[in-house]
Parts: structure tokens; sequence; C-alpha cells
């Protein structure tokens, strides 16, 4: 399904960047000095009584917020930038959530991951708030003049209130974002060429997500295969559409490196599902495409946890092979009384949804208009 980057023209690929960024960094180190370090908080995921917490240190190298009317080759020279951010490995950082602290090292990449766990419930559902603050390195300081704040980043923690009756979990490419994931060098050419202004959503998908999430008090979990460094265009993207907030779980692959990596999407995905079952025992509304492997997915999950998947929603891509594919596959999960819907529009979700009790009947009509509006203007 769709064309995959030959593994010699990928290692080609990472080898040549490697060179090109390592030749950048120097010169510009050369030139100004080694720019100031900056931490990327994640949203954290937990419970009353876990905190999974994550955050990056890496260069601040002045990467600018996109706007509507750049270029496709403005875009690609951000998302480089981006990319070819140096990681601080060794930096050392203390975070602090609802009056619980702790401190940690970055690994070799540059990543924070802490667990506050207390035994008593002191993480509140709503407004639970994580604060990293970096203590090694500081920044250097000209002489005589006072020491600067270190650097620090903030993110929510989702977690789940007591009347939540199930989590949401989906996809992204191809599900929300018009992505045509199926191709690896369409998926490369709409990262590098498109900033979050310019890439379609699916008409009707934000109104539905709010409406399952508002209704049943549900987290928003975003579940995809792409790797960190598209954290703040998957972010920008989702504001900007109005989708529900929630946690990213990305992947850790490196960008060419996993269009090889066999079954990346199932031990990625399955890996995540089952944490997420292990901290919140909720059951989940799995959203996702036909294109990849999120029905097989979606499938082993339901078999191995069926009292945990409330319902299955899979956008059709037009591939009628693929479709008769995800129908067989689906139906012993339809015939262990797990909604299945399969289907190419946010409307019809929603039908199946309110058939289903998962939204009120009266909200259909306003995602349909919401759906209509969105594709008349290209974009919701």
């Amino acid at each position: 399904m769709g064309m995959r980057i030959p593994e010699f023209i990928g290692r080609a690929l990472i080898g040549a960047g490697r060179f090109v960024g390592r030749l950048r960094r120097a010169l510009l180190q050369l030139v100004f000095g080694r720019p100031p370090a900056s931490i990327i908080a994640y949203h954290g995921v937990g419970s009353t009584q876990v905190a999974r917490l994550a955050a990056r240190v890496i260069d601040d190298d002045g990467v600018t917020d996109p706007h509507p009317d750049d270029s496709a080759w403005t875009n690609a020279r951000r998302m480089f930038r981006a990319f070819d951010a140096r990681r601080v490995s060794g930096a050392r950082l203390t975070v602090r959530c609802a009056g619980v602290c702790a401190s940690t090292t970055v690994d070799d990449r540059g990543f924070a991951r802490v667990e506050l766990r207390q035994p008593l419930a002191v993480f509140p559902a709503e407004g639970a708030e994580a604060e990293w603050t970096l203590i090694d390195p500081l920044p250097e300081t000209p002489e005589g003049l006072p020491d600067p704040q270190p650097p620090s980043a903030r993110a929510p923690v989702h977690i789940p209130r007591a009347t939540a009756r199930f989590a949401l979990v989906s996809d992204v490419d191809d599900t929300v974002i018009e992505s045509r994931a199926t191709s690896a060098l369409r998926l490369a050419y709409e990262t590098l060429s498109r900033n979050v202004y310019r890439r379609s959503v699916m008409p009707g998908m934000a109104a539905f997500y709010r409406t399952l999430t508002a209704h049943n008090h549900a987290p928003m979990v975003w579940l995809t295969s792409s790797i960190w460094r598209v954290h703040d265009l998957l972010r920008g993207f989702f504001a900007l559409h109005g989708f529900p907030e929630g946690a990213l779980l990305m992947s850790d692959a490196r960008l060419l490196r996993s269009q090889w990596i066999a079954d990346r999407h199932r031990t990625h995905k399955l890996g995540r599902l089952d944490d997420m079952r292990a901290l919140w025992r909720l059951p989940m509304v799995l959203s996702g495409d036909c294109g990849q492997r999120d029905p097989e997915i979606f499938a082993a999950f339901a078999q191995q946890a069926p009292a945990l998947v409330r319902a299955i929603y899979l956008r059709d891509l037009g591939d009628a092979t693929r479709r008769a594919e995800v129908d067989r596959l689906m139906a012993p999960i339809q015939g262990g009384g797990i909604p299945v819907c399969v289907a190419s529009d946010a409307v019809a979700f929603a039908r199946h949804a309110q058939q289903h009790g998962l939204i009120p009947a009266g909200e259909v009509s306003g995602i349909a208009r919401a759906a209509e509006e969105a594709a008349e203007a290209g974009g919701e």
C-alpha cells in the first residue's frame, strides 16, 4: 500500500542530512557561539495517583512560528531547522506537578521521561499542569549582568474525570489530516512543504470529536506513528481547527529510517494502547483510517481486551480492495458486540455514534452543518 522509500536511498538521505546539519551547526556556532538550550514540554497523561511526563531539551535555533502566507520553500526551511535542532544530551531538569517534584537527566536524544507517583490521590483531574525547569546547562551571562532566569516550560497533564465514560483515541494522518500517509514520498512532501495553515482537515471531524468528548467527559488522546519533531506542527493544527486538546503519543523512530522498520506502526500503537489500558482502565473509542495498519491494530487490541473497546471508527480512503479486506477483518469484531463504522465522512460517524448512544441525537445536525461549511471553505 503506497510507495516505500528503498532502504539504500533512505540511508543515503539520512547520511546526507546529518552531514549538512552538522556542517551548518558548526558554522553557526563558530560565528555566533552555541545557542541557548530550550525545553519542549509535552502534554502528560496520568491518574490521580500517577503522572507520566515528558520533555525534550534542544538548542534554541530560532525556529519561527508559521504564517498563512508562507511559501512551500519558507515552510521547508523552517521544518528543516526544526528537524535539525540539536539535542542537548546530559542536560538536567526538574519537574513539578501538583506539589510533587522530581529531577532527571535527559537521554542521548535529549528526551526526559518522568513518572511521578503518590500513595494518595494528589493529582487533580482538572487543571493539572507540569512545569519543567532547566538546571544544567544554565544560560551563559555576559560579565557584569545579572543571571537570567533558567529556561522553563509548562504543559497540561490529562487526567480523566471520575465521570468519564470512555477515552477517545485517534490516529492523525488521513484520519483528521489529509496526508495520504500510505505513500512515504507524499507524506514527506506534505510534512516539509505545508504548514498548519496549508494542511487539509477532514470536514466535520473536529465537531464530531468535540461532541464525543464533551458529552462523555472523555479525555482525548492522539496516537500517531509520526515522530516527535512534528509535535508543534500537529499541536498548531489541532488548535487552529478546534479539535479537543489532548495528549500526543508519538514515535521515537527517526524520519526516513522508520520507513523500512517492519510493523513499526503495530508495535508502537499496540504498546501505547496497552499503556493507556493499564493507566486509565477506561473503555476506548478508537478512530483511525483504512490506509495503514489501523484496522489490524484495532482488531488485535479488541481481541485482547474486548471489554475496553467501546466503538471503532475507520475512515474509508476509497480503495475498494482495501475496504473489502477491512470489512472482513472487522466482521468478527462486530460479531463480538463492538460497534464498528467504516465510512468516508464525519457525518456517517456521527449518525452511527448517535445510534449507539455515544452522542445525543440533536448533535448530528450540528456536525453535518460544520462538515458542510468546512467542505465549502476548503477546511474546518
